[in-house]
């Protein structure tokens, strides 16, 4: 009588120690996994800084917290869980050695051009189909396909497109809700993170001020803000003047911007969180590094349009105008 075929149970160790924009960019790959292999297992290493962008993750079976002083405890954990395929989407030094370390059979690496020793090192010991390099410059490619293009390869993801991946807490969702209504808001918001990159170059803190009042009146909308710990600029010149929510869980962060019409913000993780949500998005990038952001790093799969902070008298008005079209609403 012939054995029964039973199939090697995949379990696949994904890297991210960066940050949670970059976490929630790698998201897609998970889903693809789980696409093309319903029973693999995923394990994602996460820094403790992003991982809130992975607790609860839809796809992903164990987390794991990588601290520099716990790599070998992290190593053990990773070898314990016997996987057989690991992939590094973050390039940097701690990835690749447990990576090399973890005991899969199957390694993929993403790979920084700039990186010669990595380079250098991966064509020593990794197949070239399990490498994917990303060029220094004719960047062309969305930092998502590079890492799907590189799990397809090594027959681990579908083809087809892959939303971004978030938790969603329905605790966060309802505090924010009462938030908003004991605040006195009840209709759909503009939410505007208020990140300090806005002014970084051509803005000045009252030009910022300035162009939000103007939207709140011309579309007579009701704007809410977030920020960050590190931005304390903008959060304490506006929040006298507007609703400025400041120390939010990340769970209540998203459900504040599933709360809006609109998100607007300078480019961080709220870029990816709206993509994330499906949620119209204007997204503002430093003129530096406006091509390549958006190559590497921009929008996708959302209403979106997009802009370098050039001096507000000169794009204030294609700002207003894009606004204007993403709410449905004709231009005052």
């Amino acid at each position: 009588m012939p054995h029964s075929f039973c199939p090697i149970l995949m379990r696949i160790v994904l890297f991210r120690i960066d940050k949670i924009g970059d976490l929630i960019v790698s998201s897609p790959v998970i889903a693809a996994i789980k696409a093309r292999h319903p029973s693999a297992q995923i394990m994602l290493v996460a820094a403790p800084y992003n991982a809130v962008a992975a607790k609860g993750l839809a796809g992903v079976d164990e987390l794991v917290l990588h601290e520099k002083a716990r790599m070998a405890e992290v190593l053990e954990k990773i070898r314990a869980w016997k996987p057989t395929h690991t992939l590094v989407m973050s390039p940097k030094d701690a990835c690749y050695t447990l990576s090399r370390k973890a005991g899969a059979k199957q390694q993929g690496w993403i790979i920084m051009e700039y990186r010669p020793w990595v380079r250098l090192l991966g064509a020593l010991i990794i197949p070239k189909k399990n490498r994917e390099m990303i060029p220094r410059t004719q960047r062309s490619l969305h930092h998502s396909e590079h890492i799907l293009n590189l799990a397809r390869r090594m027959g681990l993801a579908a083809q087809g497109q892959f939303p971004y991946l978030i938790p969603h807490d329905a605790t966060a969702a309802e505090k924010i809700k009462i938030l908003l209504k004991d605040k006195g808001i009840t209709k759909p918001i503009i939410a505007v993170h208020l990140v300090d990159k806005w002014v970084e170059e051509n803005w000045s803190v009252d030009d910022v001020k300035n162009f939000l009042f103007m939207l709140r009146d011309k579309l007579k909308v009701d704007i809410v803000a977030s920020a960050g710990p590190a931005d304390k600029i903008l959060s304490a010149a506006l929040e006298k003047d507007m609703l400025v929510l400041k120390g939010l869980s990340f769970g209540e962060w998203v459900a504040l911007l599933n709360q809006s019409r609109l998100v607007l913000t300078p480019d961080c993780a709220a870029v990816h969180i709206a993509c994330a949500l499906q949620k119209p998005l204007l997204a503002l990038y430093q003129p530096s590094r406006f091509e390549t952001a958006m190559t590497e790093y921009g929008p996708r799969l959302t209403d979106y349009r997009a802009h370098a902070l050039l001096e507000p008298k000169k794009i204030n008005p294609f700002l207003f105008r894009d606004i204007c079209d993403l709410l449905g609403m004709n231009h005052v």
